[in-house]
């Protein structure tokens, strides 16, 4: 009766400083992959009850960043799932780039639903061409801005803009937001 008693009251102590150490460990993850390659940032993960941490479940996921450096990753990767299992997210970048752009500013949210994003930055031509060629070009060097909205449904991890307002030098916005989405949740 006694041992049981002990091992009760161990178990509700475990459960309980999980609670509070399991969101932090969590958080430490994802400062650390945001800031793979540089920049800062701060995350805050909460998850009721924690265990659902396990699974890739929350209940939110705040994050911040400034100065990293998101590489483009393939389209065919699965980079929101780490995301999806989260009821809210409230993610920030500011001053950071992504390939050729540089980001100024960039929101990904979500509650209950899909995700809204909303990306201002620049790029030039030269920076593009030197991103796909490897050789940057003589001329357009004159910044082209970029301003973006978007509502993003995740496809089985991978990010599809359902609606997107704006464009880049007259291109359509829904294939570069899903490009940036695809790089910042590729972080995570």
């Amino acid at each position: 009766m006694k041992i049981s008693i002990v091992a009760a009251i161990a178990l509700a102590v475990l459960a309980a400083a999980g609670q509070f150490v399991a969101p932090r460990i969590a958080a430490r993850q994802v400062e650390k992959g945001l800031t793979k390659d540089g920049g800062s940032a701060h995350a805050e993960v909460h998850a009721f009850p924690w265990p659902r941490l396990l699974f890739g479940e929350g209940s939110s996921l705040k994050a911040s960043a400034e100065g990293i450096e998101l590489p483009l990753v393939s389209p065919s990767k699965p980079v929101l799932q780490q995301l999806d299992g989260f009821n809210h997210v409230d993610i920030e970048v500011t001053d950071s780039s992504a390939g050729p752009m540089r980001i100024s500013h960039l929101s990904l949210r979500k509650t209950n639903g899909p995700y809204e994003t909303h990306i201002t930055g620049s790029v030039t031509p030269s920076d593009v061409a030197a991103f796909l060629t490897g050789f940057a070009l003589p001329f357009g060097n004159e910044a082209v801005p970029i301003d973006l909205t978007a509502t993003i449904r995740s496809d089985n991890g991978r990010p599809h803009a359902v609606a997107a307002h704006g464009t880049v030098a007259g291109l359509p916005a829904g294939p570069l937001v899903e490009a940036l989405a695809q790089a910042l949740a590729g972080r995570f």
